[in-house]
């Protein structure tokens, strides 16, 4: 047996005898007539043969595992607060935090040297961007349920295919509705609401009733008139 002595700062030493001490018990267990020095002294021999990209222990796991740590009054302090599920439920935990980073658009990670690892994108693909929202806005100022007069601001952003079904978070797959016809919409077409879908020849949205032989209903309020698509369409008449 030889012996091996390392002087160091004391959190250097920590660091390194930290996730020693848990394998050498392990070790300890297996191997009753082993000392402590040699249960120790083989979880290092182990680290060392791993390498810096060998499997790490459960310590280590947990050492250097990023952590996020969010309460419900920051869900409820959240901007913007049109944040929601296409079904007009509040977000899960997980979907308010993919929100909150999906701001910052990019998360850059540096190794233990302070060199760039890796560039990832932050994006939730369930919500529309604000971009998407302002552009919804225009297209048509109001719920695009028939008769509904809510402000497409104050809404929702819906989509047509709804996303467990496959559907994107695309312009062509989503309209601004209230909170309201968002949630009463029948998602799966089997309901007795009917659901929202886009024309193709105008682009238009209209409710489809639940009665396959029914028209399709349009929202015919004056404010749009006023809209993006109304008024696209007017130049292409004129």
């Amino acid at each position: 047996m030889k012996h091996l002595q390392v002087t160091g700062p004391a959190n250097m030493i920590d660091d390194l005898v930290a996730p020693l001490t848990v394998r050498a018990a392990e070790i300890a267990k297996a191997h009753e007539d082993y000392t402590r020095d040699r249960c120790v002294g083989q979880a290092l021999a182990e680290r060392l043969a791993h390498g810096s990209e060998g499997p790490l222990d459960d310590v280590d796991k947990l050492r250097y595992q990023p952590a996020l740590i969010v309460t419900a009054q920051d869900i409820v302090e959240y901007s913007p607060r049109f944040a929601a599920t296409s079904n007009g439920s509040v977000l899960t935990p997980g979907q308010f935090v993919e929100a909150l980073l999906a701001d910052t658009g990019w998360v850059l990670v540096y190794d233990e040297h302070n060199t760039p690892t890796d560039l990832l994108p932050i994006h939730n693909p369930r919500l529309a961007t604000e971009e998407q929202r302002i552009a919804m806005i225009l297209d048509n100022p109001i719920c695009a349920w028939p008769g509904c007069p809510r402000p497409a601001h104050a809404g929702q952003a819906h989509h047509l295919v709804a996303r467990k079904n496959g559907g994107a978070t695309t312009m062509e797959n989503m309209v601004m509705t209230c909170k309201e016809h968002n949630a009463a919409n029948d998602d799966d077409r089997q309901g007795l609401n009917g659901h929202l879908e886009r024309d193709d020849g105008s682009g238009a949205v209209y409710r489809h009733p639940p009665s396959p032989h029914a028209p399709p209903e349009f929202n015919l309020a004056f404010p749009t008139a006023l809209a993006g698509r109304a008024y696209s369409g007017y130049r292409q008449r004129e």
